[in-house]
């Protein structure tokens, strides 16, 4: 914690999540003290959220302040590291929070001075919405406030649900687009759901077979790359689960620290069966350099203004890779950043990829506007570049056989080669390399116009990719790869050397129709 303001004061901010109100009843924590012992710190709720929205914007959240309550409530009976990503995640799922990207700041101060000093410590940037929640101890007002950018709105969904049901996830993304779902299960496994999108609607159908709790997470797509846009607990079979996190903190050195957090992610495959990851000092170097350019940007973002994409960035470097997976973070230590990846079931699917053979890590500790300290995270893992020679195929065969793995392993049915895209597609990619140009260019209308095989008339959709990469593999991680509209696919892949690129890379170019 960081020194005294009144008694003290301390904020931290986590993964970029958003928020949306719940329909569900949120369960009820720890009971509300007696009316003349509430009204002290009701009063400071009032006085700070009155400074805080006395223009309108940010709004006031009624979750977040139940989140804030509980924290405070918390924090006040002594327990270590309250503004640790999970334990703070846990108060907002229970409150009945979509989990947002939250700037918490907790204050302690006599009552009298508690509104004005947690208003003075906050910094709220865009924050769309705020809550404010006190707990009055020992006739000082701890006070917590949680801040949010809302990045989705999410239709009234159970908390809790009996085994083997279903329920449907349905929403809108707010500045993002193109969602994706992902679940991790009470025994730990991190699946991708196959959701349904018109715009940035989305729908999708979550199964709950066994007891325990599910994680429920929405990413979408904005001009820093894939965002998380809600997340939240839903329990099957029983709504309580301990809560006994605290977090754990950093060993001292930052060198420490990144070894700390590769132990931990070896540990954490250990758990499911999977091999350790050699840990690469060249993808170390690598993600510190992220996480460096990330604290100058005050953004924890995949996509930096001028840094490129992971690809591009691995594509600079010397390690070779065929498949790469990136996580971003941000806590109170490397080690609560890494907990907050573990605890998205998106960036727990990149630490899970049995296929990663290779990782690295880099922290940057710097300190956010208010002058509190964070850290920033990243985590890169690889599978080594080193199945060129090893397979049969074409590299369109591989690009085909790629997309074929991922979409079995989301129970999708397969995709229905078609010769009359795969000519386009193929024209696509050698234009691409002869413009230097990783771009499709028409290839998407070209196929709308072209008419289901057999038949007559226009596609109803189409849309088509394109990549410059080390490996044709790479092309399976696109989101339309995992479009459950689309039946069938063209592909078109041709190797060659670029001055911008670099030697040796494939032009990808795939097109999906309905």
């Amino acid at each position: 914690m960081t020194g005294r303001m009144a008694r003290l004061c301390r904020l931290a901010s986590f993964l970029p999540f958003a928020l949306a109100e719940a329909g569900a009843d949120p369960p009820a924590s720890g009971g509300r003290p007696p009316a003349n012992e509430r009204a002290p710190a009701d009063e400071v709720e009032r006085s700070a959220l009155s400074l805080l929205t006395k223009e309108g914007t940010p709004a006031a959240s009624a979750a977040l302040a139940r989140a804030a309550r509980e924290i405070a409530r918390r924090a006040a009976g002594g327990r270590p590291r309250p503004l640790a990503a999970e334990s703070v995640r846990r108060a907002l799922s229970d409150a009945g929070a979509f989990e947002p990207e939250s700037t918490a700041v907790l204050v302690v101060a006599p009552p009298g001075r508690a509104a004005e000093a947690l208003t003075r410590t906050a910094h709220l940037g865009g924050a769309t919405h705020v809550g404010v929640g006190v707990e009055m101890r020992g006739g000082e007002a701890w006070a917590v406030l949680l801040a949010t950018v809302r990045r989705a709105e999410i239709e009234p969904l159970p908390r809790s649900v009996p085994p083997r049901s279903r329920a449907a996830l349905r929403g809108t993304l707010l500045g993002l687009a193109r969602a994706q779902v992902f679940v991790t299960t009470p025994s730990g496994r991190a699946l991708e759901v196959p959701a349904r999108r018109s715009g940035r609607r989305f729908e999708a159908w979550i199964e709950f077979p066994e007891p325990g709790r599910y994680r429920v997470e929405v990413l979408g797509e904005g001009p820093y790359g894939p965002t998380v846009a809600a997340v939240f607990d839903v329990a099957c079979g029983s709504r309580a689960f301990p809560d006994d996190h605290a977090g754990q903190p950093d060993p001292p050195g930052d060198a420490a620290a990144e070894e700390a957090v590769l132990r931990a992610i070896d540990a954490l495959r250990a758990r499911h069966g999977l091999t350790p990851l050699r840990h690469d000092a060249r993808l170390s170097e690598l993600a510190r350099r992220h996480s460096v350019a990330m604290r100058a940007a005050g953004l924890v973002a995949h996509n930096l203004p001028g840094g490129g994409t992971l690809v591009s960035r691995l594509q600079g470097s010397a390690v070779p890779f065929s498949r790469a997976w990136e996580n971003v973070a941000r806590g109170d230590g490397a080690l609560d950043a890494h907990e907050a990846t573990v605890g998205s079931p998106a960036h727990l699917a990149n630490l899970l990829a049995p296929p990663a053979q290779a990782a690295g890590v880099g922290i940057a500790r710097g300190e956010l506007p208010g002058g509190q300290p964070v850290t920033y995270l990243t985590e890169v893992l690889v599978a080594d570049g080193g199945e060129e020679g090893t397979s049969a195929l074409s590299p369109e065969g591989r690009v085909k056989e790629a997309i074929a793995r991922r979409r079995a392993s989301l129970g999708l049915r397969p995709l229905e080669p078609d010769a009359r895209l795969d000519a386009m597609a193929r024209d696509a990619a050698r234009d691409m390399l002869r413009r230097a140009d990783p771009s499709p260019g028409d290839l998407a209308t070209r196929a709308l116009g072209l008419g289901p095989a057999g038949g007559k008339g226009r596609e109803s959709a189409a849309t088509a990719d394109a990549f410059v990469a080390s490996s044709p593999a790479l092309a399976a991680q696109s989101n339309n790869a995992a479009d459950a509209r689309f039946h069938r696919f063209g592909v078109g892949a041709v190797r060659g050397d670029t001055q911008r690129f670099g030697a040796g890379r494939y032009w990808i170019a795939v097109v999906y129709a309905e």
